[in-house]
């Protein structure tokens, strides 16, 4: 007699009510997961400066704004919260990268004016044309100390061509944990990919070369 489906997933180790329970179990943990992370993205803004008071949380935080006295043009941060502070050390705003923390271990200022990032005339750490983050934290209500980042385009030139920058987005953590700047997902070159898809396809048919001998037993 030709063994039942139940008994042939038996016979293999596997059993459909366990399986999906596992199944159920995994999305589960998934979804807690991602409940823990607590991460409140904006998604693109894409804001020239200078740009006005970015609220977050509900509430105005910081601006970045264009400062042309002389023959000095520049862009600054300007904090427009008490409870605002980026990473940084005096009117020196940090240029990060990505992968790094911003959390209470860093050392913040919040000073009120004059947070060069990008300069026509003097050169610093943010000096040609890129994409960097700026950390800060913040605190939408008493006793609460949320830490974040904003990430921008840049161009920063010798004179007499003027500095630009845009926000292209920011987040921050809702929790009051540590957040870290984003890290690149690398792209599998087109040897890379048809290898993966590959390797994926050879795995597949020992799978199902295994599972009918199982059931032919």
């Amino acid at each position: 007699m030709k063994p039942s489906t139940s008994n042939r997933l038996r016979r293999s180790g596997l059993s459909s009510g366990p399986t999906i329970c596992l199944a159920a179990g995994a999305l589960a943990c998934a979804l807690a997961g991602e409940a823990q992370a607590a991460i409140v993205a904006s998604g693109p803004v894409n804001i020239a400066a200078s740009t006005g008071n970015i609220s977050i949380a509900g509430a105005p935080q910081f601006a970045l704004t264009n400062v042309d006295y002389k023959s000095t043009r520049s862009i600054n941060l300007v904090p427009v919260s008490a409870d605002f502070a980026f990473v940084g050390s005096g009117s020196v705003t940090t240029k990060l990268g990505s992968g790094e923390n911003i959390y209470s271990g860093r050392s913040f200022s919040n000073n009120s004016s004059n947070n060069v990032i990008v300069s026509n005339t003097s050169p610093n750490n943010w000096t040609g044309s890129g994409d960097a983050y700026i950390g800060f934290k913040f605190s939408p209500s008493v006793g609460q100390t949320r830490y974040g980042w904003a990430h921008i385009q840049y161009t920063d030139t010798d004179s007499p061509t003027l500095p630009s920058l845009t926000l292209l987005d920011y987040s921050y953590e809702d929790s009051g944990a540590a957040i870290t700047t984003p890290v690149p997902v690398a792209v599998p070159t087109l040897t890379q990919g048809w290898m993966i898809l590959f390797g994926a396809v050879l795995a597949g048919v020992a799978a199902v070369t295994i599972q009918r001998r199982r059931l032919a037993t």
